[in-house]
């Protein structure tokens, strides 16, 4: 199975890690009170959000929708082609994307520049952002390259099911990360676990934590 914008062959299994669940405390109370001779039922309801249900709250509330998300890239770029033109001294339109830093961009900034959220990136660039989407992606999976090589891809398998599992549903587009490719990509897993036995899952993770520092697809350890 060939991986969209990668020239090697992976396979994936991972568990889907759980979110923090969000709780709200209710508590209801009941008073009465008497006015002269006559008596009258008042209930209140008291709702108490917990600090992890007011931060998804306000999470929630104050998220950028994907068309922002990508206003926000385009911004971003135009300050890194001036800055390429200024050291160059060419001008911005002939700024070679090449050379632009990306490594400003989050990984949803580079799927709104590929998938043209905003309406104003021009072909080349929305190319230009697949691409280096596809580099993070290479760059995590890098280390299991050999074994891969080898014949044995649980460690590639294993990292690509904990990517997907993280990624949002614009960058596994961007990428061509389906739910086939998915399914194909256990089936090749649990066949090399029958070959060679299973690998421990948090050694997976912590790595793929590590690779974003390298250059990698943002990923977080949820279950350290």
């Amino acid at each position: 199975m060939s991986i969209k914008g990668l020239d090697t062959s992976y396979s994936n299994a991972f568990p889907n890690v759980n979110s923090d669940k969000v709780s709200t405390l209710v508590q209801s109370e009941t008073k009465e009170t008497e006015q002269g001779s006559s008596a009258a039922t008042a209930p209140s309801s008291i709702v108490t959000l917990s600090d992890k249900a007011k931060t998804a709250s306000t999470q929630v509330a104050t998220s950028p929708s994907f068309m922002e998300i990508g206003m926000a890239a385009r911004t971003k770029l135009d300050v890194a082609k001036q800055q390429g033109a200024e050291k160059t001294g060419a001008t911005v339109s002939s700024v070679n994307l090449n050379h632009v830093d990306y490594s400003a961009f989050s990984d949803q900034e580079l799927a709104a520049m590929n998938l043209n959220s905003s309406g104003n990136f021009s072909k080349d660039e929305q190319i230009q952002a697949q691409g280096v989407l596809g580099e993070r992606v290479r760059v995590s999976l890098e280390t299991y390259r050999g074994a891969t090589n080898d014949g044995d891809r649980r460690g590639h398998a294993m990292a690509i099911d904990a990517l997907y599992t993280q990624m949002t549903p614009e960058m596994r587009s961007v990428l061509g990360w389906t739910p086939t490719m998915m399914n194909a990509n256990d089936h090749m897993l649990a066949g090399d676990e029958k070959k060679f036995g299973k690998l421990s899952l948090a050694g997976i993770l912590a790595h793929l934590e590590t690779s974003k520092t390298e250059g990698g697809i943002t990923f977080e350890n949820l279950a350290r």
